[in-house]
């Protein structure tokens, strides 16, 4: 895959080290990647191109928009990966009628402007670093929550990020009175914007206290030049470093953070910061744009990491508060440390960059199918196909002869069928997208009846048409008995070998479970086993790949959804609910149902483009 990602950078931030992090996942894992941004200040060996993405002139914009366009031809950019306002603005034109997807990160509140609302600048998948951001992103921007993704900042840890230097993690034992060791507070982000604000509020209602009151304590403020505070907080620091003399210090750069943090006894701080000094075996106090969640503890990370430890959302701020939690740790220090170890342990699951890269690589590949494939692709349900009508209340049937009107239809207006494994083949990039069907549709047949081979299966082949049917891996089940309240004749279902001629004929074989039975009420592990053993037995029976599951009785939330995943299916197929758009959520598919009586008039209207969305408006979703 050939990505780009498109920074605006004119200081070190957050959206730096995450795009490069990400980046050079990607390349080890065969991956070509390029950034392109106005400076770069961390050192990589990802091939660099050096823009005006920052505040361009109009002059600038016209020759970024001929630069990048050109750049994206010339090396066969697939996606672009954007990590601000301004990137988005150059992607969202330069890529216009090119088969190039894009992707961006959102790594802190948006602004409203008029163009965002007049386009749709974001792409065709949205990362959020949290939580809260998804949320802002759906009130204010109205953005389709199908389309976001919460996604956390990778980090790397490794031997040069732990806990080194003459302050080893746990190793002060400090005792009001009874300690001299010099006592450190880190405080990490920029000094510009509103962190630049959260600074002076520090500097000018919390740092006071704790020098007065710890004569032992130092802090220290890293992340940006002194200039970028206001007058009066300049004015203030001169103040207090006449007071407490070296006792308060500003770094604008620094070439190794985690030599910080080896020093310091506490980090204040938000985003990615937090993330890094906790990694790093630090007790960190939460402060970021919106707010403080003051000290971390495995009690409030879940609420912490919602808000990027801070820095979105409604979160509370009070700088009295902040006082009594920093004497809070220097009272209870060896309760915070050791809640450190079961931090550290969550949040390497959390931040692990193989992990995040696996699932933006994914994304890639869900925006990339969504750029060349945009439309709702109709997937059609049949279950029985008969001689002739029967009386059942169940009017999952479909005769012989409609069924063949049914499908000449679909042949008139142009389709192609589809399989699940094709989609999946596309999506890899195993075909290539020219062989990508105008008007594609997807056949499905559940359950496995004898009357699918007998009757579907010689109509389906006279219009050279693909359909995929879901079996039961238990074969022994040879009629259907969970509907046997209501049918008056139990419908035989297909034996092996007529099983294995239906996948002889170049049908598709999907999972229905073990024998239909409901799995809405079974817990985690007994539904991971049934639809993990059922992929396994039918792959072995046939031979072939099984990537895709029906839900049994159309029974599906998101529990079962992500069990589905876990299974090792590339897909997942519902009955009446699911996203707009295969590729907003594969694992929760929409079906349109297909009834005895549905004629050509009704073939055309459930395989219009607009008849998912007029779907659920009809019936108030």
């Amino acid at each position: 895959m050939r990505i780009l990602h498109i920074l605006s950078q004119k200081e070190l931030t957050g959206a730096e080290v995450y795009a490069l992090q990400l980046g050079e996942w990607c390349v080890r894992e065969g991956h070509e990647v390029y950034v392109v941004s106005d400076e770069l200040h961390r050192k990589t060996k990802i091939p660099f191109f050096p823009r005006p993405v920052h505040d361009p002139s109009i002059i600038e914009k016209f020759q970024n928009f001929f630069w990048l366009r050109r750049f994206l031809i010339g090396r066969e950019i697939q996606v672009i990966h954007c990590h601000s306002r301004a990137g988005l603005r150059m992607a969202h034109w330069a890529r216009r009628g090119l088969p190039v997807a894009l992707v961006s990160t959102v790594h802190g509140v948006q602004h409203f402007s008029l163009s965002k609302r007049l386009f749709d600048l974001y792409g065709e998948k949205v990362l959020a670093v949290c939580e809260n951001l998804k949320k802002h992103l759906v009130r204010d921007f109205r953005m389709k929550a199908s389309k976001i993704r919460v996604v956390r900042n990778p980090i790397t840890v490794g031997s040069n990020f732990m806990p080194t230097g003459d302050r080893p993690y746990s190793s002060i034992n400090f005792a009001l009175g009874g300690e001299t060791k010099e006592l450190k507070i880190l405080v990490v982000g920029r000094t510009s914007g509103p962190k630049g604000q959260r600074a002076s509020q520090l500097l000018r209602q919390v740092v006071p206290h704790t020098l007065k009151k710890y004569p032992q304590l130092r802090w220290d403020f890293v992340g940006g030049p002194l200039s970028n505070l206001d007058v009066g907080t300049q004015g203030f620091l001169r103040y207090l470093q006449q007071l407490y003399r070296d006792r308060v210090r500003f770094h604008d750069k620094v070439e190794n953070l985690p030599e910080f943090y080896a020093q310091a006894d506490l980090v204040v701080g938000a985003g990615r910061v937090a993330l890094e000094a906790a990694l790093f075996g630090r007790t960190v106090l939460c402060l970021g744009e919106a707010g403080s969640h003051g000290l971390l503890t495995d009690e409030n990370l879940s609420t912490a990491l919602e808000s990027n430890f801070g820095d979105i959302g409604d979160v509370p701020m009070d700088t009295e508060e902040i006082v009594l939690e920093i004497e809070s740790f220097f009272q209870n220090r060896s309760f915070y440390e050791q809640k450190n170890d079961a931090l550290r342990g969550s949040l390497l699951h959390e931040t692990d960059p193989g992990i995040i890269g696996v699932q933006v690589v994914e994304e890639y590949k869900s925006a990339i199918f969504k750029r060349l494939s945009p439309r709702w692709i109709p997937i059609l349900m049949y279950h029985k196909i008969l001689p002739e009508e029967v009386d059942t209340p169940h009017r999952t049937f479909v005769t012989t002869p409609k069924f063949d009107l049914q499908m000449r239809t679909l042949k008139r207006l142009g389709f192609s069928t589809l399989t699940f494994k094709d989609l999946f083949d596309f999506r890899e990039g195993k075909r290539n997208w020219r062989d990508f069907p105008a008007k594609p549709v997807i056949l499905t047949f559940d359950d496995g009846y004898k009357n699918n081979l007998e009757e579907a299966l010689p109509v389906l082949k006279k219009q050279n048409f693909k359909g995929t049917f879901f079996l039961l891996s238990d074969a022994t089940v040879s009629a259907n008995v969970w509907d046997e309240k209501v049918e008056k004749e139990l419908l035989p279902l297909m034996g092996p070998p007529e099983r294995k001629l239906l996948a002889d004929s170049g049908m598709e074989i999907g999972s229905h479970g073990l024998r239909h039975e409901k799995v809405i009420s079974k817990n985690d592990p007994d539904v991971y086993q049934e639809w993990s053993e059922s992929k396994e037995k039918l792959e072995a029976e046939f031979g072939k790949d099984v990537v895709v599951l029906a839900y049994p009785f159309g029974d599906s939330d998101s529990r079962l959804a992500k069990l589905a995943q876990l299974s090792n299916y590339a897909y997942a197929v519902n009955t009446d609910q699911g996203a707009m758009h295969i590729e907003d959520d594969r694992f929760q598919i929409f079906r349109v149902s297909v009834f005895p009586e549905d004629g050509p008039l009704q073939i055309w209207k459930k395989t219009s483009p607009w008849y998912r969305s007029y779907y659920f408006r009809k019936r108030g979703r």
